[in-house]
């Protein structure tokens, strides 16, 4: 089959309008993927906050276990 020049452009503007919509889906992907790499770097802060939060509750109530079974050796010898 010869090519002719008509199918030759509408080749071109088939392949034209397939990188147009490809170079907008690569633009809206690369936004979605720089979204993501926020919230994922807020989610690290916030389990690095929740986790030093946790480690200073952890360590009040051991704090406060210790002294009512200190309190409580402390009635048993008195």
């Amino acid at each position: 089959m010869p090519v002719s020049s008509e199918n030759v452009v509408k080749e071109t503007n088939t392949l034209k309008k397939k990188a147009n919509a490809q170079e907008e889906r690569i633009s809206r992907l690369q936004s979605r993927v720089s979204s993501l790499t926020d919230e994922l770097a807020l989610l690290k802060s916030d389990i690095a906050t929740f986790k030093t939060g946790v480690s200073k509750d952890m360590k009040n109530i051991v704090v406060e276990v210790e002294k009512v079974q200190n309190n409580h050796t402390l009635g048993r010898l008195g």
